[in-house]
């Protein structure tokens, strides 16, 4: 399965939060081909527990949904955000297994301010896409009118 486009999302990090503007999950969202055309979507995460590799036929299916469910319950109805998105032209899956396993993922133990699932994250974004992702990005602020959710990107300058 060849890698074709590459996504980053990110949603609060538990339901009890009604913002993601400091704390946040964020995730790797993927399509691949398969040799005979098909199209399929993953998703790639580490969180305190281990790094979670999923498959799913749609999009929605590996973006809204963490094991079947819901990612975030809550009383906001919380969408995931889409913070970068980039191509990806010469990376199969099994070469991202490979990258995970030489870079020794598995091994970092997961601390919450400098070896979280931004980190991975970035990491994974990186090398698919072999550019940087905006770490700005992953900090956009949001306003909040009558549960609309308006996105304000901050600038570096």
């Amino acid at each position: 399965c060849m890698i074709k486009s590459v996504k980053v999302y990110k949603v609060p990090l538990s339901e009890m939060y009604w913002t993601n503007l400091a704390l946040f999950h964020s995730y790797v969202v993927f399509r691949t081909l398969d040799a005979g055309g098909e199209t399929l979507w993953w998703y790639f995460e580490k969180n305190t527990h281990c790094i979670i590799l999923q498959q799913g036929l749609t999009e929605d299916s590996v973006r809204d949904l963490l094991r079947r469910e819901k990612r975030c319950l809550s009383w906001f109805n919380w969408r995931p955000q889409l913070v970068g998105e980039g191509d990806c032209s010469d990376f199969s899956l099994a070469d991202l297994i490979d990258f995970v396993h030489d870079n020794d993922e598995l091994n970092i133990t997961y601390h919450g301010t400098t070896e979280n699932c931004q980190c991975f994250t970035q990491v994974v974004f990186n090398r698919l896409t072999n550019k940087e992702l905006n770490r700005h990005l992953l900090h956009i602020t949001q306003v909040f009118s009558w549960g609309e959710v308006w996105p304000i990107y901050v600038s570096n300058s």
